[in-house]
């Protein structure tokens, strides 16, 4: 992210409310695994070295959560239509089920502000394709959506298949973008497509020289095919 805070974060923070309703809060500043004992006081062990508190003592509940966005960060308001109801399974398929599913919803009076296509839209599971047969006119799925008052969401895995000749996996194994294992080769994990690689966030070369893994959401990888 720009000027180094990364996107997720973690933050071991107690909130205490006094009987006169004003509150306080006490944030441990350190990255390390942590352990809070909350046993008649406030305890942080951690495995790391020494590590400040912050405290943040204020007239309620809510102006400590609000310092505490003071200090973390504030979030963007979202938009109005990503607080309504969004239909979203495992899957629909192919795009006539779609159409189909969306239709239910405005001839039933139900409200719905989005629809999710799961993985199954994709080409054999392959990130950033579109299954030619299932969903060979997914600009026209969405304008279809869009007419009818749906937002759509287009659901993306983060395991690459380690397939030569795949685009996204050619153009990400030309600039080294993958997971290292120990040994400095790509770490290869089974997910839905099978043979997997997965982007290195933490390294900038995946974000500036393409800046389309940043859209890939968390990993899950089993560790034999049918699990995960």
């Amino acid at each position: 992210m720009p000027g180094g805070r990364g996107s997720n974060q973690s933050h071991p923070w107690v909130l205490a409310v006094r009987p006169d309703g004003s509150a306080f809060g006490v944030l441990a500043d350190t990255t390390w695994a942590t352990e809070i004992n909350l046993d008649g006081r406030i305890e942080f062990t951690s495995e790391g070295p020494s590590f400040p508190l912050l405290v943040i003592d204020r007239e309620s509940p809510q102006a400590v959560l609000r310092g505490l966005a003071e200090l973390t960060g504030k979030m963007p308001l979202p938009p109005r239509w990503a607080l309504g109801y969004q239909q979203c399974r495992w899957s629909y398929f192919p795009d006539a089920r779609v159409r189909e599913i969306a239709d239910g919803f405005r001839a039933r009076k139900i409200p719905c502000d989005v629809i999710w296509m799961d993985i199954d839209y994709m080409d054999g599971f392959r990130v950033f394709t579109f299954d030619p047969k299932g969903f060979p006119d997914p600009r026209g799925l969405n304008a279809f959506l869009h007419a009818r008052g749906f937002k759509s969401v287009w659901m993306i895995d983060p395991g690459v298949k380690a397939d030569p000749g795949y685009r996204v996996y050619d153009s990400g194994t030309a600039r080294d973008v993958w997971v290292h294992d120990a040994f400095g080769r790509d770490y290869r994990g089974a997910v839905w497509p099978g043979d997997c690689v997965f982007p290195d966030f933490t390294r900038p070369e995946t974000e500036h020289g393409g800046r389309v893994f940043i859209a890939i959401s968390s990993p899950r990888v089993s560790t034999a095919c049918g699990t995960t």
